[in-house]
């Protein structure tokens, strides 16, 4: 009871002084603290309702271009002879370094332009004399030899005319023997008007020997001039049929030289376009072994110290081709959680691991896409679904270049509240859980 009586002393005491001490502070300053009491809660007041923040979502980042860059390795083994210099520009199919090796690089180069003038080339013959005839090949010495050698059979026999020479002397051999074949015949129709005469003289003869106005002898006489007549007449038909046997065989000779020229023609032009596709192949095998080229247009960068006569492995990367104007995007990868949220054209700030963003800033983007079915990948925490969202670059802040493979991390701003609606909503998910 005691200290119960103290208690209320003590505390009636201390409500005299904190009264005392208020009814001692001057009206000025009462007022001024009421002032600036009013004015933090207006300010809080316009806070809540005009400051806004966002939710936001991080990911992996990584930049990428619509023409990546390309690296450009050695296909063969050897000294390398470079054409072309750091950072020079270049096009499509250039020749940026080759490597040195049996074949002569200049003459080549002659070969191919050489070759595919071929199937357009008319005048053969012209084509044949103005390919050079010493050569340094290398590997390619024999399938060019090879060609060559077919180009010339194939000259020889367009230009020479020995089979159209041989058919046409046939063709005059059975022309002349057709000739004397008429006049055979001609001669047959005399000889058999001959042995009708002989063959009536005969019988006039034999009748007159009967009567014995002639002689046996005579009669003998005129019936040997009849019998050597229808012999005459069966050689001359032998030699006829002789004859037109000469012309069917003199024909047939022809129509073969025909075919021997066709076929010699079809094997000729086999074997020239044969070894004319070999030699093309050989070609573009040696250039894809010796030449480095540049399979974009853009700029050269050498991925190592280089210099001339420097020995290069096979497979060895040699030179990167980067494009001279390029489009790049970003591709980022979310979590599942919250991923609902996130939609097309919504803001998103990149910073990226080589260019810290207190220095160049951040980079500022939108999404364009994001997957309809999320990725089950391997993390450090285990396998976790990921989505993935396509991103277009806005802007590089600062001095930031931008190219193929830079990676960093992704924030995408989201539901974009006042801070009101944020503390409504802690107040009410704070409710429904008592509740």
């Amino acid at each position: 009871m005691e200290q119960t009586d103290h208690t209320q002393r003590l505390q009636q005491t201390n409500s005299e002084e904190i009264t005392f001490l208020v009814s001692r502070i001057p009206g000025s300053i009462s007022i001024r603290i009421s002032i600036l009491i009013s004015i933090i809660l207006l300010l809080l007041i316009i806070g809540l309702f005009s400051i806004k923040y966002p939710d936001s979502y991080k990911g992996s980042v990584t930049i990428v271009a619509d023409n990546p860059s390309l690296s450009v390795v050695a296909n063969h083994q050897g000294p390398i002879i470079i054409l072309k210099r750091d950072h020079d520009v270049v096009k499509r199919g250039d020749i940026v370094a080759y490597i040195d090796n049996e074949a002569s690089f200049g003459e080549m180069l002659e070969l191919e332009k050489t070759a595919l003038r071929f199937n357009s080339e008319r005048n053969l013959a012209f084509y044949y004399d103005a390919l050079p005839k010493i050569v340094h090949y290398g590997e390619i010495n024999n399938s060019y030899f090879t060609f060559l050698n077919a180009l010339q059979q194939y000259v020889l026999f367009t230009t020479n005319g020995l089979y159209d020479r041989q058919q046409k002397l046939l063709d005059d051999l059975a022309e002349k023997q057709e000739k004397q074949l008429q006049l055979q015949r001609g001669k047959v129709n005399m000889i058999n008007k001959n042995d009708r005469l002989s063959y009536n003289k005969v019988k006039r003869d034999s009748l007159l020997r009967n009567a014995q106005i002639i002689s046996q002898e005579q009669f003998e006489s005129t019936e040997q001039n009849y019998l050597n007549s229808l012999q005459y007449n069966n050689t001359t038909k032998q030699e006829i049929y002789k004859l037109d046997q000469e012309i069917l065989s003199t024909k047939s000779k022809s129509v073969e030289t025909q075919i021997l020229k066709v076929e010699k023609r079809e094997k000729l032009t086999s074997d020239l376009y044969n070894s004319y596709n070999d030699l093309i192949n050989k070609i573009r095998a040696w250039k894809r072994a010796y030449l480095i080229t540049a399979p974009i247009e853009g700029k050269v960068q050498y991925l190592s110290f280089l210099k001339n006569n420097q020995y290069i492995n096979h497979q060895d990367p040699i030179f990167a081709i980067i494009p001279i104007s390029n489009k790049v995007n970003g591709q980022m990868m979310i979590s599942d959680f919250g991923s609902g949220k996130i939609k097309e054209n919504q803001d998103v700030l990149i910073r990226l691991n080589n260019f810290p963003h207190e220095e160049y800033g951040v980079i500022e983007a939108k999404v364009m896409k994001i997957s309809f079915v999320g990725n089950t990948v391997k993390t450090a925490n285990g396998e976790e679904k990921k989505y993935m969202v396509d991103l277009a670059i806005l802007s590089s802040g600062g001095s930031v270049l931008l190219s193929d493979g830079v990676s960093g991390e992704g924030e995408i701003l989201t539901n974009n509240k006042k801070l009101y609606e944020r503390v409504l909503e802690k107040i009410l998910l704070t409710f429904y859980k008592k509740a």
